[in-house]
């Protein structure tokens, strides 16, 4: 893909394909909520792979069609195949802005004004690096089931509930954190209930609205 594509219809790409999408490219998608819902009904599947070649002066863009941007325009970009890749993007006004079902790599990329910013979940394993995810209005990070999540740099702010939350009851969940910056959430920095393997280290928690760390069972 290249240039600006209009999303009128759910897309799926199939194992063993691969979509490259080149720098600067606008993916808009239509908002049509045929089940009333208040969620536009259109996503991005990755069953195969995608390669996301943005740059710091060309991100991809993946957001609403039309001037008038409202928040749950679109459904999700869904990553659950061999592994994406993608590299200076900005992610905005879906219902969740990246659902991670595999092991795939996301840098530099903005994820901001969705419901959930960004879930991992089943046997996930997103490399989360140098990333902003903000005003969100539910979690920035929502770890679930026995996804592993592993976060380098980045700013985790401003989202309506935690920088990143685990709800878990897998002995396989697991969240590893270096020199992040988890702040000015409307909850806490770092939410966990249940169970969660990892380490955090080297990184910020401050002026979150409520604890910077909190854990606690189901």
């Amino acid at each position: 893909w290249t240039g600006t594509i209009v999303v009128t219809g759910d897309v799926k790409v199939a194992g063993g394909q691969v979509l490259t999408v080149g720098k600067g490219t606008q993916v808009l998608f239509t908002n049509i909520d045929q089940n009333n819902d208040k969620v536009g009904d259109f996503d991005l599947t990755i069953s195969g792979k995608m390669i996301v070649n943005g740059t710091k002066e060309d991100p991809v863009v993946f957001t609403v069609y039309g001037k008038d941007k409202s928040k749950n325009g679109w459904n999700r970009l869904k990553l659950q195949g061999q592994g994406s890749t993608i590299n200076w993007a900005i992610i905005e006004y879906a219902q969740v802005g990246v659902e991670v079902l595999d092991a795939s790599t996301l840098t530099d990329t903005v994820v901001r004004f969705n419901g959930e910013g960004i879930v991992a979940r089943n046997s996930g394993k997103p490399k989360l690096v140098n990333m902003t995810v903000k005003d969100n209005d539910k979690d920035g990070v929502w770890i679930n089931e026995s996804a592993v999540v592993s976060v380098t740099g980045g700013e985790y702010s401003s989202n309506g509930k935690s920088g990143i939350a685990s709800y878990s009851q897998s002995s396989g969940a697991a969240l590893y954190v270096t020199g992040a910056t988890l702040e000015s959430n409307k909850q806490n920095g770092l939410f966990v209930r249940g169970r969660l393997a990892g380490l955090v280290t080297k990184s910020n928690i401050q002026n979150n609205a409520y604890e910077g760390v909190r854990a606690s069972a189901y």
